[in-house]
């Protein structure tokens, strides 16, 4: 006879798992990645939210989606490794407010 446990939940939604468990991460920021996202904010461009750089791809660290025209790059954070500078986004991760 199987017995399963009906209190251990090993997959699907929980409380440590709502609103979204994915990984936050950072995105090096260049002026041709400033451009785009500049583009697609001033131009309304990509309406349908397939590219990668549109605001409403990405919510904060908090889970607050971007709205269509916030630059989710700013405030660009400069990190310094291994003796380079480079530039990084604030903590986002990614929002799919709708079903692909």
């Amino acid at each position: 006879m199987i017995t399963f446990l009906t209190s251990l939940q090993i997959s699907g939604p929980k409380e440590t798992t709502e609103p979204q468990p994915g990984l936050d991460t950072k995105f090096r920021v260049n002026r041709l990645t400033e451009l785009m996202v500049e583009q697609i904010i001033n131009n309304e461009l990509d309406p349908d939210v397939q590219l990668v750089f549109n605001p409403q791809f990405w919510a904060n660290a908090q889970h607050k989606p971007f709205g269509p025209k916030d630059n989710w790059l700013q405030p660009v954070q400069e990190l310094e490794i291994n003796g380079r500078v480079d530039y990084f986004s604030p903590r986002c991760r990614g929002y799919l407010p709708f079903s692909l």
